[in-house]
């Protein structure tokens, strides 16, 4: 059984991701990432933002508006 090609996600999974904090997407504010990796073949599949404290203290706080 083939696996079929999904264009449109290998394409959205090219760019780093960021973080969705108060119904935005935003860099972590320390601009760092990790890699997500598939458990199936250990490939990686894109950067992830990397949230540090600082992205921690805002989603609260944008939470609580």
């Amino acid at each position: 059984m083939q696996t079929p090609k999904l264009e449109w996600a290998t394409k959205w999974l090219e760019k780093p991701k960021q973080l969705y904090l108060g119904g935005e997407w935003v860099s972590s504010q320390s601009q760092q990432t990790f890699a997500s990796v598939n458990p199936a073949n250990h490939r990686k599949l894109t950067d992830l933002a990397l949230a540090g404290k600082a992205d921690v203290d805002l989603a609260v706080q944008r939470a609580r508006q």
